[in-house]
């Protein structure tokens, strides 16, 4: 009998593809979001969805919003390096603060490789 609950997303797997995706456990994510060990832990146990303002604080810990919670990846994206996913998941781990030095730092040696090029 198909009905509409028959194909939900998978919160929990979504959210244990991406603390893998971080190299986080659960206690880093409560510890991240705020949110108590306790309230992730019966999450899991029971297979029970996050309220909307429990997954906003796990989207906020996790650096990502809503809507790229549940956007999954899709087929036709573009294939990246191996060099490239090591960079974006250390790039989720950094904070807000480490993540603007790093873009400078970037934006810097762009600048240094364009002088040279001259």
């Amino acid at each position: 009998m198909n009905s509409m609950y028959d194909n939900r997303f998978d919160v929990i797997a979504r959210l244990q593809f991406l603390l893998a995706e971080r190299g986080w456990t659960r206690y880093r994510l409560a510890k991240e979001s705020g949110i108590p060990h306790s309230t992730l832990t019966n999450l899991w146990r029971r297979a029970n969805t996050p309220t909307i303002a429990t997954l906003e604080d796990i989207c906020r810990a996790l650096g990502i919003t809503m809507a790229e919670f549940f956007t999954l990846p899709c087929n036709d994206a573009p294939a990246l390096s191996a060099e490239q996913r090591t960079l974006l998941a250390r790039w989720s781990r950094l904070t807000a603060e480490q993540r603007a030095s790093f873009l400078q730092l970037m934006q810097c040696c762009a600048c240094s490789s364009s002088l040279r090029a001259e």
